[in-house]
């Protein structure tokens, strides 16, 4: 029996609902999550927990945490794997600086500013390295290996929301070209950076 634990906010809800739905013979899933607050909250403990201790400190989370899970802390000893769900998706900041700005070679929509591929390449380390999780998951030997799965990637119909909190991707609607090439090659740069501190990064779709 392989035993994996994903640890995650919101958007955990959702695999765990699916995995009620479809869960394989020979895998049994930890579900360790609560929502965004709470979960910025969870810290390392010793003796290889995650969440929160029975102190007094962080007492209004630690009860959101038992409430969801039935407990305040999970162990991330004796597993296969860990997934941790729900990271920042670094493919909406790239969606931003796409929208008013054009990459040599890649994409040329005749945008006020083209870049270099060279500052291409930076911009996209960059924005990997800020994709990574807390360094307490980097090469971490002693665990399980550990896998990060990033927020959903929007729909292809985010490019026409009037949401304010869309604007990027509806920038990009009257200019769609060539976006893929540039979204995959942000995706290299993420297995590359996870990869040099001992995760896996999980594209989305």
């Amino acid at each position: 029996m392989t035993n994996a634990l994903f640890i995650g906010n919101s958007h955990l809800a959702a695999l765990k609902l699916g995995w009620a739905d479809a869960a394989p013979a020979g895998l049994e899933v930890t579900f360790f999550g609560a929502p965004k607050k709470t979960w910025l909250a969870f810290a390392p403990l010793p003796g290889n927990q995650y969440g929160f201790d029975s102190t007094g400190k962080q007492r209004g989370h630690r009860k959101v945490a038992e409430a969801v899970n039935g407990t305040a802390n999970v162990t991330l000893d004796n597993r296969d794997a860990i997934v941790l769900v729900g990271e920042a998706n670094a493919h909406a900041a790239l969606a931003s600086l796409l929208s008013f700005c054009d990459i040599s070679g890649i994409r040329e929509t005749g945008a006020a500013t083209l870049m270099s591929v060279d500052l291409f390449a930076k911009c996209c380390r960059s924005l990997a390295e800020k994709a990574l999780p807390a360094p307490f998951w980097w090469n971490r030997a002693d665990l399980a290996p550990i896998a990060v799965l990033p927020q959903p990637a929007p729909a292809e119909t985010i490019r026409a929301s009037t949401n304010r909190t869309s604007w990027a991707w509806n920038q990009l609607a009257a200019t769609p070209a060539v976006l893929t090439a540039a979204h995959e090659a942000l995706d290299d740069a993420l297995d590359l950076t996870f990869a040099a501190n001992g995760l896996t990064y999980l594209p989305q779709p």
